[in-house]
Protein backbone atom coordinates (compact mmCIF):
# COMPACT_ATOMS: atom_id res chain seq x y z
CA UNK A 1 0.00 0.00 0.00
CA UNK A 2 1.38 3.40 -0.97
CA UNK A 3 1.78 6.01 1.75
CA UNK A 4 1.92 9.73 0.92
CA UNK A 5 4.86 11.83 2.09
CA UNK A 6 6.06 15.39 1.73
CA UNK A 7 9.61 16.68 2.10
CA UNK A 8 9.73 20.40 2.83
CA UNK A 9 12.40 22.92 3.69
CA UNK A 10 13.38 26.55 3.64
CA UNK A 11 16.68 28.27 3.00
CA UNK A 12 16.76 31.72 4.60
CA UNK A 13 19.21 34.24 3.14
CA UNK A 14 19.28 37.90 2.18
CA UNK A 15 18.91 38.60 -1.54
CA UNK A 16 21.57 41.32 -1.24
CA UNK A 17 23.90 42.90 1.30
CA UNK A 18 22.01 44.83 3.97
CA UNK A 19 18.60 43.37 3.10
CA UNK A 20 16.63 41.08 5.41
CA UNK A 21 16.62 37.35 4.81
CA UNK A 22 13.99 35.98 2.47
CA UNK A 23 12.79 32.37 2.52
CA UNK A 24 13.48 30.13 -0.46
CA UNK A 25 11.16 27.18 0.06
CA UNK A 26 11.06 23.78 -1.54
CA UNK A 27 8.62 20.90 -1.35
CA UNK A 28 8.51 17.40 -2.83
CA UNK A 29 5.39 15.24 -2.59
CA UNK A 30 5.00 11.62 -3.60
CA UNK A 31 4.06 8.20 -2.24
CA UNK A 32 6.33 5.46 -0.93
CA UNK A 33 5.87 1.70 -0.72
CA UNK A 34 8.91 0.91 1.44
CA UNK A 35 10.46 2.68 4.40
CA UNK A 36 13.84 1.93 5.96
CA UNK A 37 14.86 3.79 9.13
CA UNK A 38 18.23 3.51 10.87
CA UNK A 39 20.16 4.95 13.78
CA UNK A 40 23.75 3.93 13.09
CA UNK A 41 26.26 4.25 15.90
CA UNK A 42 29.52 3.88 14.00
CA UNK A 43 32.84 3.42 15.78
CA UNK A 44 36.44 3.45 14.62
CA UNK A 45 36.85 4.00 10.91
CA UNK A 46 35.45 2.25 7.86
CA UNK A 47 32.68 2.06 5.29
CA UNK A 48 29.15 1.02 6.21
CA UNK A 49 26.77 -0.19 3.50
CA UNK A 50 23.21 0.90 4.26
CA UNK A 51 20.39 -1.47 3.39
CA UNK A 52 17.77 0.75 1.77
CA UNK A 53 14.88 -1.64 2.22
CA UNK A 54 12.94 -2.65 -0.89
CA UNK A 55 12.66 0.40 -3.14
CA UNK A 56 11.70 -0.07 -6.77
CA UNK A 57 14.45 -0.68 -9.32
CA UNK A 58 14.18 3.03 -10.22
CA UNK A 59 15.45 3.99 -6.76
CA UNK A 60 14.46 6.04 -3.75
CA UNK A 61 11.80 8.74 -3.79
CA UNK A 62 13.01 10.34 -0.60
CA UNK A 63 16.11 10.24 1.59
CA UNK A 64 17.00 12.11 4.77
CA UNK A 65 20.42 11.67 6.40
CA UNK A 66 21.32 13.48 9.64
CA UNK A 67 24.64 13.35 11.47
CA UNK A 68 24.40 13.92 15.23
CA UNK A 69 26.32 16.92 16.54
CA UNK A 70 29.51 15.96 18.36
CA UNK A 71 32.68 17.92 19.05
CA UNK A 72 34.71 14.71 18.73
CA UNK A 73 33.31 13.42 15.43
CA UNK A 74 34.65 14.08 11.96
CA UNK A 75 32.50 14.53 8.84
CA UNK A 76 31.18 11.45 7.07
CA UNK A 77 31.11 10.96 3.32
CA UNK A 78 28.01 9.60 1.57
CA UNK A 79 28.73 7.48 -1.50
CA UNK A 80 25.79 7.02 -3.85
CA UNK A 81 25.20 4.00 -6.13
CA UNK A 82 28.58 2.39 -5.59
CA UNK A 83 30.65 5.50 -6.27
CA UNK A 84 34.19 5.29 -4.91
CA UNK A 85 35.18 8.87 -5.73
CA UNK A 86 33.62 12.17 -4.80
CA UNK A 87 30.76 11.67 -2.43
CA UNK A 88 28.81 14.11 -0.31
CA UNK A 89 30.47 15.30 2.89
CA UNK A 90 28.20 15.82 5.91
CA UNK A 91 29.73 17.25 9.07
CA UNK A 92 28.40 16.61 12.59
CA UNK A 93 25.23 18.61 13.16
CA UNK A 94 24.48 18.60 9.43
CA UNK A 95 22.26 16.65 7.11
CA UNK A 96 21.20 15.99 3.54
CA UNK A 97 17.70 15.66 2.13
CA UNK A 98 16.79 14.32 -1.30
CA UNK A 99 13.48 14.08 -3.08
CA UNK A 100 12.66 12.57 -6.46
CA UNK A 101 8.91 11.93 -6.81
CA UNK A 102 9.27 9.80 -9.97
CA UNK A 103 12.81 8.40 -10.17
CA UNK A 104 14.06 6.75 -13.36
CA UNK A 105 17.68 6.07 -12.44
CA UNK A 106 17.73 7.08 -8.77
CA UNK A 107 19.52 6.14 -5.57
CA UNK A 108 19.67 2.37 -5.13
CA UNK A 109 22.77 2.10 -2.95
CA UNK A 110 24.21 4.17 -0.08
CA UNK A 111 27.55 3.73 1.68
CA UNK A 112 28.83 5.85 4.56
CA UNK A 113 32.57 6.41 4.97
CA UNK A 114 33.57 7.46 8.51
CA UNK A 115 36.88 8.08 10.28
CA UNK A 116 35.74 8.58 13.90
CA UNK A 117 32.90 7.50 16.16
CA UNK A 118 29.72 9.14 14.89
CA UNK A 119 25.94 8.62 14.94
CA UNK A 120 24.07 8.83 11.64
CA UNK A 121 20.27 8.77 11.30
CA UNK A 122 18.69 7.70 8.00
CA UNK A 123 15.19 7.58 6.54
CA UNK A 124 14.94 6.01 3.07
CA UNK A 125 11.61 6.02 1.21
CA UNK A 126 11.20 3.81 -1.83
Amino acid sequence: MSTPFQLQGTLQLPPDVGLPADPLGFSVSSQFDSLAEFVLTLTGAGTHGVGLGTPSAAGLKGLLVKVDASALASPVKLLINGSVTGGIEVSPGGGVSFGSPSPVVGITQLDIVYTTAVTVRIWALG
